[in-house]
């Protein structure tokens, strides 16, 4: 890693550390969390492209705590409202509501796989680059 990458991870790292810090109460069990963070942190480490790695940690710790919006049943939707988490036939505020193409995007780092495809935590030279690695849809380490 060259030294701006470093930096980029050292910052990804921390970011997460204060979401942990900020959601969870001090000293309460979350091994669910721990070991979100754990894998994620390990795949910070190990791979070649940071890409959405912060944003997918993101949608898998508001999964984990059950604050995940559900998808839309009905497709004319057009927003999520952020205040809420439901689904709106308009559109609000734009600090308060994401088009749905966005919603759509953000949906996706809910889904078990945005997160990591492994069930063990490998951590150094021999852990794959599972960021970068194709899943169904598109690579979850490209924003594209």
């Amino acid at each position: 890693m060259r030294s701006f990458e470093i930096r980029g991870a050292a910052l990804i790292v921390f970011f997460i550390c204060e979401v942990i810090e900020k959601t969870m109460a001090e000293e309460t069990p979350h091994p669910e969390v721990h070991d979100l963070m754990a894998r994620t942190i390990c795949e910070i480490e190990s791979s070649a492209s940071l890409g959405w790695i912060h944003a997918a940690f993101l949608g898998q710790l508001i999964r984990l705590l059950g604050i995940a919006p559900v998808s839309p049943g009905n497709s004319d939707v057009t927003s999520l409202d952020l205040q809420s988490g439901d689904w709106k036939h308009e559109i609000g505020l734009e600090k308060e509501s994401l088009e749905k193409s966005i919603a759509d995007g953000f949906m996706a780092f809910l889904e078990p796989e945005a997160v990591c495809s492994h069930d063990v935590v490998h951590c150094g030279p021999e852990a794959s680059d599972s960021w970068a690695s194709p899943l169904p849809s598109a690579p979850i380490g490209d924003p594209t």
